[in-house]
């Protein structure tokens, strides 16, 4: 049995895969020794590179949950971009700070279904708070964190668009989200006949 290869030579024997199919730009500066590094997951990965860190601040940050100075690392490479950020914060400070309230806390998805005439778009967008309840158990049974706050209807010709709302506690939610969207599938067994297009339209 041959021994199990290190992130490194793995990241290397993709390089080596990859430069035989795509051209690859010559990084100079890209650090292939990522054994520190295995619990990172990208597709592709064949190395890390550095970018200089600076630390931009302070901000004076004045809310319901939080008070303070805060100071934030900036990684990058353009030259005065750090003192910018900080002269910026500079005149916030002198006016006092940054006054901040959160009123509303969601992550949103608009699928799409298409229907074989506007009568059965209206017909289905009645019928919605009767699988109102169904759709929001079975969207949160896909994290422990999901919960559906809104889900309201724009009927477009023969097309229907859902805006689904949820919260998603403290994750931004992007992948939770759209993975209990999908849940939503199920309504394409309505009387209505819906078809499913797509998980994210704009209504």
């Amino acid at each position: 049995m041959s021994k199990l290869k290190t992130p490194t030579q793995r990241s290397l024997d993709r390089h080596s895969r990859l430069s035989s199919v795509i051209e690859i730009p010559n990084l100079q500066h890209i650090t292939r020794h990522i054994d520190e590094a295995a619990a990172i997951q990208i597709e592709n990965c064949v190395g890390f590179v550095q970018v200089p860190v600076g630390i931009a601040g302070p901000l004076r940050i004045n809310g319901a949950d939080t008070e303070g100075e805060y100071h934030a690392p900036l990684a990058t490479c353009e030259p005065t971009l750090v003192a910018s950020c900080s002269r910026g914060c500079k005149a916030f400070n002198a006016c006092g700070g940054l006054q901040f309230e959160v009123l509303n806390e969601a992550m949103s998805r608009a699928p799409m279904f298409l229907f074989a005439s506007p009568g059965h778009a209206i017909a289905f967008t009645r019928a919605i708070p009767s699988f109102r309840y169904d759709f929001a158990r079975w969207a949160e049974s896909t994290s422990r964190y999901v919960r559906l706050q809104e889900l309201n209807a724009s009927i477009i010709g023969s097309s229907v668009h859902l805006y689904c709302s949820y919260f998603c506690g403290s994750a931004a939610g992007q992948n939770m989200v759209s993975k209990a969207t999908q849940t939503i599938k199920a309504v394409q067994n309505s009387p209505e006949s819906p078809v499913f297009i797509t998980v994210q339209s704009h209504n």
